[in-house]
Parts: C-alpha cells; structure tokens; sequence
C-alpha cells in the first residue's frame, strides 16, 4: 500500500490510470531502467472492457528514481498482465 501511495504521489497519475497500468505501458530506457508510463486506451484481456484516459488524452508520464523501483518491484511480482495485481487477486 506504501508504494502505491508514493507512486501515486510521484506520478499525479490519477487513481484510474493507477488501476487501468498494464506491463506493456512501462516505458524503459536502453538499459532496461523503468523511466516512464504510458497512459494510453485500452481494453481488458479479460472482460473487454474499454477504458481510455480523461478526456480522451493520451500521455507519457515521466517517473522518479523512487517510482522507477517501485515499477521494477511491481513488474517482477505481478502475475497478470496489470502492472499492479488487485488487492482480491490469490
């Protein structure tokens, strides 16, 4: 719960794009350094669901040395395609 609120803090990403980050929005950079996210539309693997960004707006969001190992904690133990496992998940 910790790093979910400093990511959120670092960030300014808003609680629907938190929920809505999949791996595949981890942006690295050449050495494999998490470095930003992309906040982009999207629709769940599992129920099809679409979800877009406020108003339609995509964008990069550049991250901290601090969010940057929160990314790579969370990439290392997630299981599904959501960068961050929900709290229900078994």
């Amino acid at each position: 719960m910790a790093d979910t609120w400093r990511l959120l803090t670092q960030t300014c990403l808003r609680v629907g794009e938190f929920i809505w980050l999949r791996k595949e929005d981890v942006i690295h950079d050449p050495a494999g350094r998490a470095m930003a996210l992309n906040i982009c539309k999207k629709v769940c693997p599992f129920t099809q669901q679409f979800w877009q960004p406020k108003h339609g707006r995509e964008r990069i969001v550049p991250i901290t040395g601090e969010a940057a190992a929160i990314v790579m904690r969370a990439l290392a133990t997630s299981r599904g395609p959501w960068l961050f496992e929900p709290a229900d998940s078994p």
